[in-house]
């Protein structure tokens, strides 16, 4: 009986950290790109479906009040549990929890303002947004006020990659990432918008025709990367994009999907225009 109880005991204590997210997040992205990039195999992945609503089930609100994905539920030596609802936040903590060896987050001051930056395109421009989110649904709507879309979205993810356009440039840059040699978390983050915006078909515009030809060789470079070609598999493999019906597809865990269709919107805007 004492062996039994340990076994118990000891089956409860080895329980797996979870991680809920959905393919077609960004957020979600990021952090399955460090798990990879971490090899972590102890950490259990469950898809949650944003199309249908899943995320605003009551199991799910008590993760996360937001309904966003993706959340991290980590249970320590003691079976301790701790909940992280925010992607960056993820992501570091990760770091520092697996294999700490090889430490993906480890900011110089330049790199803490790249990460700011990458992580307001996830978030605060969503917000920014959220008021037309209800617009974006119908094709008719997607083309009324560009240029607020422009402000709002275009401009953001110009300058953020201009200023990224200058760093690989740098002719004193050591090595092909972003800060030298060794793929980080800033890298990280870029890669999950990168990819983001080639699926949608806006690489073409935003680093295409000899424009930004250096995000244009990163990107192919990043996209060789195990990691990332873990991560986006199943999207790199699918040509469905999701819209759903649910009266609650305007609440935050469907805003960034949304937001990018904003993009894509603006650019067939901007070819039909010439």
């Amino acid at each position: 009986r004492c062996d039994i109880y340990f076994f118990k005991v000891f089956a409860q204590k080895m329980r797996n950290s979870i991680l809920y997210y959905h393919s077609i997040s960004s957020p979600s992205r990021k952090v399955r790109i460090t798990m990879f990039e971490k090899n972590i195999s102890s950490i259990e992945f469950k898809s949650v479906d944003i199309i249908d609503g899943e995320q605003f089930e009551d199991w799910f609100l008590d993760l996360n009040p937001k309904g966003e994905v993706p959340v991290f539920v980590y249970y320590d030596e003691e079976d301790n549990k701790t909940v992280i609802t925010e992607s960056t936040e993820i992501m570091k903590f990760i770091d520092s929890k697996y294999n700490s060896k090889n430490r993906l987050f480890t900011y110089t001051d330049e790199e803490k303002d790249l990460q700011g930056m990458l992580d307001f395109l996830d978030h605060s421009s969503y917000n920014a947004l959220r008021d037309k989110a209800s617009k974006l649904i119908e094709l008719n709507s997607l083309f009324q006020n560009v240029s607020e879309f422009e402000k709002e979205i275009m401009f953001k993810v110009e300058v953020l990659l201009d200023r990224i356009e200058a760093i690989l440039s740098n002719e004193d840059r050591i090595g092909p990432y972003l800060f030298g040699p060794v793929f980080r978390g800033v890298d990280i983050s870029l890669s999950a918008l990168l990819f983001r915006l080639h699926q949608l078909g806006l690489d073409e515009y935003f680093w295409g025709d000899g424009n930004r030809a250096n995000i244009l060789m990163y990107y192919g470079l990043i996209m060789k990367r195990s990691s990332v070609l873990e991560a986006t598999e199943e999207e790199r493999n699918s040509k469905n994009y999701y819209l759903t019906a649910s009266d609650e597809r305007y609440n935050w865990g469907y805003i960034g999907f949304i937001s990018v269709l904003s993009l894509s919107a603006v650019y067939i805007y901007k070819k039909i225009k010439k």
